[in-house]
């Protein structure tokens, strides 16, 4: 099945590659970041990795783990509201 974008035909494996590589490449970036880091996809949205803590009732030990959250950009809320 091919898909039509701006008057240009893609095909389906080459849809397929292209969210591979943008998907292979946001994860990376999401490890190596620092907390409190952002990574920002014009027209999409940011992601930001940050570092929380804690407690276990269990074993009394404080644990640190990484919060990834998603804030959409204004652009995709208009598209998506239309």
């Amino acid at each position: 099945m091919n898909k039509r974008t701006n008057n240009t035909q893609i095909s389906q494996s080459a849809l397929k590659e292209a969210y591979k590589v943008v998907i292979i490449d946001l994860t990376e970036a999401l490890v190596k970041m620092k907390a409190d880091q952002s990574v920002r996809l014009n027209g999409i949205g940011t992601f930001t990795k940050k570092k929380r803590k804690i407690n276990s009732a269990l074993d009394g030990k404080t644990y640190q783990y990484y919060q990834i959250t998603f804030k959409t950009s204004q652009t995709l809320k208009r598209a998506l509201d239309k």
